[in-house]
C-alpha cells in the first residue's frame, strides 16, 4: 500500500530540516529515533530482516516509520523493506539524517578531525 500524500509530505519535509539543524532528533534505542514535531513526533525504526529471492535468502531491512500524538498513540505508521517495491528510500533516508542528528555524528567527526589537525600541525 503506497504512503498517505500527507505523510510523505511530512517525512520529506523533516529530511530537508534536519540536516540544517533545525531539528534535532533524540536516540529511543541504537536502531530507533525520535522526534518532537509541535504535539506530535515522528519515529523512524529500522530492523534486520530476509527477503527471499533466487536461490539463497538475501539480508533486508524493515523500516518503520510512527506518528504519535501527545498522548503517544500511533495516529499513522508506514513500513518498508530495502528490495521490495515501495518507500523504502525514503525511510532509508530519513533513518540516515534522523541517526546523524540524535547522535551528532557531523560534531563527533569535527572534533576528532580537529585532533588529528592538531597532531599533523606539531
Amino acid at each position: 500500500m503506497p504512503m498517505e500524500p500527507k505523510l510523505q509530505e511530512l517525512l520529506q519535509a523533516v529530511i530537508a530540516k534536519t540536516p540544517k539543524g533545525e531539528l534535532k532528533w533524540r536516540s529511543h534505542s541504537d536502531e530507533s529515533f525520535r522526534l518532537a514535531v509541535g504535539s506530535g513526533y515522528v519515529h523512524i525504526s529500522r530492523s534486520p530482516g530476509r527477503v527471499e529471492g533466487e536461490g539463497d535468502a538475501s539480508a533486508a531491512r524493515t523500516y518503520v516509520a510512527q506518528i504519535t500524538d501527545a498522548q503517544r498513540r500511533v495516529v499513522t505508521e508506514t513500513q518498508a523493506i530495502t528490495g521490495q517495491e515501495g518507500d523504502a528510500a525514503l525511510l532509508a533516508e530519513l533513518f540516515e539524517v534522523a541517526r546523524k542528528s540524535a547522535l551528532k555524528t557531523e560534531s563527533v567527526l569535527n572534533e576528532m578531525l580537529d585532533v588529528l589537525r592538531g597532531i599533523a600541525v606539531s
